[in-house]
């Protein structure tokens, strides 16, 4: 097991005898600190490890960006099946609209034609030949509609 001992020891810019009382424990300030050549033969692979826990730690948050790419790109096909499906099938809310208007659309119809025989039929009662042809030819163009397959 590696013992992972978080102590840094910075040395003094000015060598001399003083040079010691300048190191310092990061963590633990009030504890000593080892000397120089005791630190570098037991410390060499402690602060090989030390760095790569660091430099680990520090790359995490751009792993993040890494893992919502590849969310997104694992996520993607699942909703575009879903888009496809949403644009193939209808709904029973749309299907009902859909059924709605075509019934509007039918009682409009009806209605015009239905006017427009009413005035044919009006005038072929003033005397006008023609207008009782086109009276018959829209109450047929009427039960047409109506037999219609809804």
């Amino acid at each position: 097991m590696v013992n992972i001992n978080l102590t840094i020891c910075f040395n003094a810019v000015t060598r001399g005898p003083n040079a010691g009382a300048n190191r310092r424990n990061i963590l633990f300030r009030s504890r000593p600190l080892c000397d120089d050549a005791a630190h570098r033969s037991d410390s060499d692979g402690e602060e090989k490890t030390m760095r790569a826990i660091i430099t680990a730690l520090a790359a995490l948050p751009l792993l993040a960006g890494c893992f919502s790419a590849v969310k997104t790109v694992v996520t993607a096909p699942v909703k575009a099946v879903g888009q496809v499906a949403d644009w193939t099938t209808t709904s029973q809310d749309e299907s009902d609209r859909n059924r709605g208007r075509e019934i509007r659309k039918r009682e409009e119809q009806l209605g015009k034609l239905s006017r427009q025989r009413d005035k044919a039929a009006e005038k072929c009662r003033d005397g006008n030949e023609d207008q009782c042809q086109r009276a018959e030819v829209l109450d047929h163009e009427i039960e047409a509609v109506m037999a219609a397959p809804r």
